[in-house]
């Protein structure tokens, strides 16, 4: 089956404005609600995200910290993860 090029061209543009648009988006995951202002002063940590929209997740899992996600890009600050590390040396110390 071919594709008529139009709707091959169209296709093409849309998934790289989805994509970029997933890029521009960055979530902050948390054990609780944010305000506005608390998500900016996390992100501005990393100014690869200034300019992009940021987004409040609550996941309780994380139990403190945050986790930012931004596209496949995941940075792990969480006490779930800190824990997880500690969990992962101590079977490898043994």
């Amino acid at each position: 089956m071919r594709l008529d090029p139009q709707v091959k061209e169209r296709l093409k543009k849309t998934f790289a404005s989805e994509l970029l648009a997933q890029k521009e988006l960055v979530k902050v995951i948390s054990a609780y609600s944010l305000s506005q202002d608390e998500m900016h002063k996390i992100v501005s940590q990393f100014p690869k995200y200034a300019s992009a929209q940021v987004e409040n997740k609550i996941d309780p899992t994380v139990i403190g910290g945050f986790v930012i996600q931004s596209g496949s890009q995941v940075i792990d600050l969480s006490i779930r993860n800190a824990l997880h590390l500690l969990k992962k040396q101590l079977y490898e110390s043994n």
